[in-house]
């Protein structure tokens, strides 16, 4: 398996399981190339990220805003 493979067998795997096949290639790639343990934990960090936002979305607006003001005000 080549880098170009594994990206793109890391990318799809969010949304579904890769074949056996592709998944004991991907393990060994990942082993082998420092490339693709970075853009693994980039990706993990990407997703992570867009849960975040996404539960941030769904916040009501006064609880948002309550909780930015709590920040706002100085500590005594």
């Amino acid at each position: 398996m080549n880098c170009s493979e594994y990206t793109r067998h890391a990318s799809t795997a969010r949304d579904e399981k890769p074949s056996f096949k592709a998944r004991v290639g991907m393990a060994i790639h990942w082993v082998l190339c420092i490339y693709c343990r970075r853009f693994t934990r980039q990706l993990g960090a990407i997703s992570r990220q867009l849960r975040r936002q996404e539960a941030d979305a769904k916040m009501p607006a006064g609880l948002r805003q309550e909780i930015a003001s709590r920040f706002e005000k100085p500590v005594q």
